[in-house]
């Protein structure tokens, strides 16, 4: 049933109207009458009429006015106009305000019945074409997360162009993503006591989308994207201008992170930082090497929070000082490379030779240098042997090169070194080897 009110200075014409239409047969319940447009537009906000039949000629506010505020003010609203021969140009004007029909006087009750019938189809159209839309809209707010994550997962697994990233955002009603970014993977440990029982795939469903919640709510505040993926874990994109101080900023927000959902859930999540990128098109970069710096909980346990930056730092420490322990044991070998050395501790010759001058202060074949110097050293003074056994015995094939290199970084010929620690320790322990 369709509401109407009807307008018009003439109280007979209100009563005439009123008491010849079967309302309810034509599906429309009368809800009011007024003598004016002002006096119409001052009740609709409260009345809600479907339909407004009103004269044109009225003091105050005339059909015409009425016409054009309703379409301002109430775009839903059909507008019927009555109105005579001789004020038919008012007609034509209305049906340029966009009234919805009119009526030429006298009326009678059958075209005013056949008019209220033709609108109530208008109307029926409408309401079914309303209900269609909000049954798309309702299920595509049932669908949109999943479509947020979906698409989100692209851009952290194959590189998107940033326009073509901004357009399927702002479709998602997601904030654009503004640089720079950075990609935290929010991994549950275990499920803390709970553990011991038998939890369900549901009750498991319960907790992680509790830590997804605590996610959101902790970074609501940050300029941030938070997602579930298909591996069960939780990623969160964070960007901003910060720069430099988005891996300290990161690290803060995941430290907080860990420490809420041990709180108010009592188990341990372990949280990987990757590293900062410029672009979208940069962020599976950012995501995988986020994965990577997780995959450190196996080496050093969990509950942490563990940035690519600072494992990668600590890892080159450990693969410089592996790479210089497997020198020391490998100097005797005459074959011994740069290459050997790269492949023992799985990294590039260039990443290599980099982070070994930096940490060491000298280049591979400095330090491989170094080391047989020393171990020739230490058998000249500790054995019998001539020049040449010891030139082999670390490394050196060349007996000449040896006594060379020896003396450039000595000052001594072996010989003349042999000697003078002879004089100095006498009666130093000498063995035949």
């Amino acid at each position: 049933m369709y509401k109407i009110i009807i307008v018009d200075d003439e109280l007979e014409v209100r009563e005439g109207i009123k008491e010849t239409i079967d309302w309810k047969h034509h599906g429309f319940e009368l809800i009011g009458d007024f003598k004016d447009g002002r006096e119409a537009i001052a009740a609709m906000e409260h009345l809600k009429p479907d339909l407004v039949l009103s004269d044109i000629c009225m003091p105050f506010m005339d059909g015409l006015e009425l016409t054009r505020e309703i379409k301002e003010r109430f775009t839903n609203v059909k507008v019927m106009i009555i109105t005579g021969y001789d004020e038919f140009e008012y007609a034509r004007a209305a049906l340029r305000l966009n009234a919805d029909d009119f009526i030429l006087k006298p009326i009678t009750a059958l075209e005013l019945g056949h008019l209220l019938d033709k609108v109530r189809l208008t109307l029926d159209e409408e309401r079914k074409k309303i209900a269609a839309l909000q049954q798309v809209q309702i299920q595509l707010n049932q669908s949109l997360p999943l479509l947020r994550e979906n698409m989100l997962s692209r851009m952290l697994e194959f590189p998107i162009p940033e326009t073509k990233a901004d357009e399927q955002l702002r479709n998602l009603g997601l904030p654009q993503i503004q640089a720079d970014f950075i990609v935290l993977i929010i991994d549950i440990d275990n499920f803390g006591d709970r553990a011991l029982k038998q939890l369900t795939e549901l009750d498991k469903d319960l907790l992680r989308f509790a830590v997804f919640n605590i996610t959101e709510e902790l970074l609501v505040s940050e300029n941030s994207i938070v997602l579930r993926t298909r591996e069960q874990r939780i990623v969160a994109v964070l960007h901003n201008r910060l720069g430099e101080f988005l891996v300290q900023h990161a690290f803060e927000c995941a430290e907080r992170l860990r420490e809420t959902v041990y709180s108010c859930l009592n188990f341990t999540v372990s949280v990987g930082i990757g590293h900062v990128v410029c672009c979208v098109e940069q962020l599976p970069e950012s995501y995988n090497s986020a994965a990577n710096a997780l995959q450190y909980r196996m080496l050093l346990g969990i509950n942490r929070v563990f940035s690519i930056h600072e494992m990668e730092k600590d890892m080159s420490k450990l693969q410089v000082l592996r790479a210089a322990e497997y020198i020391e044991s490998h100097y005797a070998d005459e074959n011994i490379s740069l290459q050997q050395v790269c492949r023992y501790v799985h990294m590039s010759l260039s990443h290599f030779s980099l982070l070994f001058k930096q940490q060491l202060g000298m280049t591979f074949v400095e330090y491989l240098t170094q080391i047989r110097i020393e171990k020739s050293k230490q058998l000249l003074c500790h054995t019998h042997l001539k020049t040449y056994e010891i030139a082999g015995a670390v490394g050196i094939r060349d007996p000449h090169y040896f006594s060379i290199l020896f003396k450039k970084h000595t000052g001594l010929t072996p010989r003349e070194y042999r000697k003078l620690r002879e004089k100095e320790q006498p009666n130093a322990d000498v063995s035949s080897v």
